[in-house]
């Protein structure tokens, strides 16, 4: 299992090497910071009650020329009003890109309507909301139940399949 989870996730089963670069990207990092912060006018450190704490300066506001807010106002004159899940679900329905997923065992028994359930969960996922906003008890595809079930596979228990593109 550990093996199919790791390859799923485009990871190594043994995180050593992984680790290792990660601790020497961020030792660099350290460093970096470390030598260029006596002369970095941007941040300081004041004692407040005795304690440090980093002050960063606040970067200065750019005014904003009257051609951006020409163009801004006349963007968002001809963008259609629409949800963020409705355009998922559009996308869905043009793509069948929810129907890709499957379970990481390659079962392929699948639940009713399991596509609604998968685009509820990304939602929920990439606008780090947490389910209960896409939870519908009146609907079996967005039950909290249901929905709890691919958000904890997501990660770990679906896989996206390929797809044939549709262009």
């Amino acid at each position: 299992m550990r093996a199919q989870v790791c390859q799923t996730l485009g990871r190594k089963e043994k995180p050593g090497e992984t680790l290792s670069a990660l601790q020497a990207e961020l030792h660099t990092a350290y460093q970096q910071t470390q030598a260029n912060f006596a002369t970095n006018t941007a941040v300081r450190i004041e004692q407040k009650e005795g304690q440090d704490h980093l002050v960063l300066t606040p970067l200065d506001r750019l005014e904003e020329p009257k051609s951006l807010l020409t163009l801004r106002e006349r963007v968002n004159v001809r963008l259609p009003l629409i949800d963020l899940p409705e355009v998922v679900l559009e996308i869905h329905a043009q793509t069948n890109f929810a129907s890709a997923f499957t379970h990481v065992s390659e079962a392929s028994a699948r639940a009713e309507n399991l596509p609604l359930s998968i685009c509820a969960v990304l939602i929920a996922e990439a606008c780090n909301i947490g389910l209960t906003p896409v939870v519908n008890q009146n609907n079996p595809a967005l039950a909290y139940d249901r929905l709890s079930l691919p958000s904890s596979r997501t990660t770990f228990g679906l896989k996206p399949s390929p797809v044939p593109t549709r262009c």
